[in-house]
Parts: C-alpha cells; sequence; structure tokens
C-alpha cells in the first residue's frame, strides 16, 4: 500500500487551514477542528505501517492502535453540531431575514470539507485492513462482522470522545475511563451509538460496494 498522497495533502491543507482561519477570526474553534483531522490522519498512517510491517506481534500492536484511533476518522460528523454557533437568520415583527455573517458560511465550507476528507481517511484506511485480511485470511469470520464489530466500536469511542471528553490514549487508564462510561450509559447513549453504528455501516458498506470488493470469509 502507498499512503494515499491525495488525502495526505488535502488533510494538510485542512491543518493549515484550521490555523490561518484561527488567526483571522480570533477563534480556537477552527484549531480544534484541525487538532482532530490530525488524529484522522494517523489512522492511515497506522495502517501503512501495518501493512509494512513483517512482525507478526508488531502488527496486532498496530492493529490495535488503529482500532483506537479510527474512531477520530468518524469523529468530525459531529463537529457539524458546531454551525449551531454560528446566527444565518433572526426574526422580528413576525419575520425573518437572513443575517450577512460569512464566517458563517466560510465554517460550514470548512467543516464540510474537513468531514468528507475524515471519511475518507477512515474508508481508505478499512478498507486497507479488509483487503489484507481477505488476502492472508487472517481471521476466520465474515467480514461484515469484522465491520461490524469496528463500527460499534468506533461509535462508543465517539460517544466518549463527543461527551467523555476523553482522547484515544486515554485507554491507558482503563478502570477511570471505564467507571465514568458506565456512569454514563442511559438510554441517550445507547441510541446515540446505535445511530453511528449504523451510520458507519451505511457508510462502509456502500464504499465497499462502489469498490467492488468481494466479502469472502
Amino acid at each position: 500500500m502507498n499512503m494515499n498522497k491525495t488525502l495526505l495533502i488535502s488533510s494538510l491543507f485542512f491543518i493549515l487551514l484550521s490555523g490561518l482561519l484561527t488567526i483571522v477570526f480570533s477563534s480556537t474553534l477552527y484549531l480544534m477542528m484541525g487538532w482532530n483531522m490530525l488524529l484522522a490522519v494517523i489512522s492511515l498512517f497506522l495502517i501503512f505501517l501495518f501493512n509494512k510491517s513483517t512482525n507478526r506481534y508488531l502488527k496486532i500492536i498496530i492493529l490495535l492502535l488503529w482500532i483506537l484511533f479510527f474512531p477520530n476518522t468518524f469523529y468530525l460528523i459531529t463537529d457539524l453540531i458546531h454551525i449551531a454557533r454560528f446566527n444565518f437568520f433572526e426574526q422580528a415583527n413576525y419575520s425573518s431575514y437572513f443575517v450577512k455573517n460569512i464566517e458563517g458560511y466560510i465554517f460550514i465550507i470548512f467543516i464540510l470539507f474537513g468531514t468528507v476528507i475524515s471519511l475518507r481517511i477512515g474508508l481508505e484506511s478499512l478498507n486497507e485492513y479488509i483487503i489484507y485480511n481477505i488476502e492472508n485470511k487472517i481471521l476466520k469470520i465474515s467480514n461484515f462482522i469484522i465491520v461490524l464489530c469496528i463500527s460499534l466500536l468506533s461509535s462508543i469511542g465517539i460517544f466518549i470522545g463527543r461527551f467523555l471528553r476523553f482522547n484515544s490514549w486515554d485507554i491507558l487508564s482503563p478502570l477511570n475511563l471505564m467507571s465514568k462510561v458506565i456512569k454514563e450509559i442511559d438510554s441517550f447513549a445507547i441510541a446515540f451509538i446505535l445511530l453511528f453504528t449504523i451510520v458507519h455501516l451505511v457508510i462502509i458498506c456502500y464504499d465497499q460496494y462502489k469498490r467492488g470488493v468481494v466479502w469472502k470469509k
């Protein structure tokens, strides 16, 4: 596998753009988006190392790290909520009118651009693993089951990141992480995780279909 140069260049451009917009609008919101993109790129880098490595045990370690960082590629979907920070229309005297707020529209384009890149990074890295598993028959189970498990784990990770504000490396404090996750499990958490698991499956399955990948055992 050659690391996708287009994705790397696009993600680098997004990160640099986030820094520029942070300066222009004096808002750390853009910087935060750039940081999220950087975390997403790590998953692509890890799957590149996974394919390059010839050591079985090192492959396992890299794969586990990839699973930890993979949720960052879908996480930017939740950053769309920040659009609500901007005022696009107002109501007065029983009528409404649109506000001429150029920063708001810049942010919409910026976050949509970042979300597309981030999702492509996730899909590219996942596809590399699926192809590897098909060719080498590492796991003797259906690739759909693998994708389902990854989608579920990724959705749990997104929930943890969005609402508990943990990062991928917080797994190094498993007891603290698990105790806080258990406390936050409620009907909303279950619905959120289920929703994003479905979103993962729909996007991934469509991508695999478009690629013409045959999921064999």
